[in-house]
């Protein structure tokens, strides 16, 4: 699989989206589908 998706955002709006996303974890495409509660309510807050 290739990601070929790309972000443009002013620097606060980057910022903001980094500490939303916090550290990459091993298997995070895992985790993200095993809590998609939390994703939901992660990303509505954002």
């Amino acid at each position: 699989m290739v990601w070929d998706r790309r972000l443009a955002l002013p620097f606060a709006e980057t910022e903001r989206f980094l500490q939303w996303l916090g550290d990459p974890t091993p298997g995070s495409a895992y985790k993200w589908a095993v809590e998609r509660e939390e994703y939901e309510r992660r990303r509505e807050a954002v």
